[in-house]
């Protein structure tokens, strides 16, 4: 299925249901193709989590969007993706347990109208690690800047604790002469990340502990050079297929 969503139409939606009740694995593969020499970034929410992608002149951007291993016909998921460009959107179904012909997927949809809605969203026993991608690609991170970059926060419950990994890295054509200071700060936690001399990229963790459904954690990075920052949240053994963790820009 092939969506086009014109560069003066913002936001283009999709809502998926299932014809009949389903038991087993199921996925659908999202793509989206943009001009050659296309910059600038796609915001993808699903079922309610948000993330971004750098639009950095590839053609082809892809993810995976995983459903709960118990589908009824009352359950429905909302996909919603925002950019100022032209996309062409790409969905394909993954499943050995049915086939697309088994969903109705309706577009153009009112995402605060239908919203997501799961009665039971349990992956399947066998599944792999969760992971929650707050960017796909690297995005800039300013120097000097002292408040918050973005913010990540929790679209549902967990007993779980989760880990944030970020990546920071010199942006292209930088010397790599000198070593860089960055602080990273998620919620109360604070931590000193270096790149050090010749190096472009180094990495740092954060556990997220959640409470509740509203738990979020402004992320600050403090450093007097400019850098690029990509992460994900890893779930790990999380029982539920639905994302836990969205991102959200300041």
């Amino acid at each position: 299925m092939h969506i086009d969503k014109p560069a003066g139409q913002p936001v283009a939606t999709a809502v998926f249901r299932a014809k009949r009740a389903l038991s087993g694995r199921f996925a659908f593969g999202l793509s989206f193709e943009c001009r050659p020499g296309t910059v600038g970034t796609a915001a993808v929410t699903w079922c309610r989590a948000r993330g971004l992608v750098v639009l950095n002149g590839l053609r082809w951007h892809a993810r995976s969007l995983r459903l709960p291993a118990r589908i009824a016909t009352a359950d429905r998921f909302a996909l919603q993706v925002q950019a100022n460009v032209w996309l062409k959107i790409s969905l394909s179904f993954h499943s050995e347990d049915a086939g697309e012909e088994d969903f109705e997927i309706e577009t153009g949809a009112d995402p605060a109208a239908a919203p997501t809605e799961c009665a039971d969203p349990t992956a399947c026993e066998d599944s792999a690690p969760g992971e929650d991608r707050l960017a796909v690609g690297y995005l800039p991170v300013p120097a000097r800047r002292r408040r918050p970059l973005f913010v990540v926060r929790a679209v549902r419950p967990s007993r779980e604790a989760a880990v944030m990994q970020l990546s920071l890295r010199r942006p292209a054509g930088a010397a790599a002469a000198r070593q860089v200071l960055a602080r990273v700060t998620a919620g109360g936690e604070r931590r000193l990340l270096i790149i050090q001399e010749g190096r472009v990229e180094n990495s740092i963790a954060f556990r997220l502990r959640p409470s509740g459904a509203e738990d979020a954690w402004p992320v600050t990075i403090e450093t007097e050079s400019a850098l690029e920052w990509s992460g994900a949240v890893r779930r790990g053994f999380d029982e539920v297929a639905l994302p836990g963790y969205s991102l959200e820009e300041v």
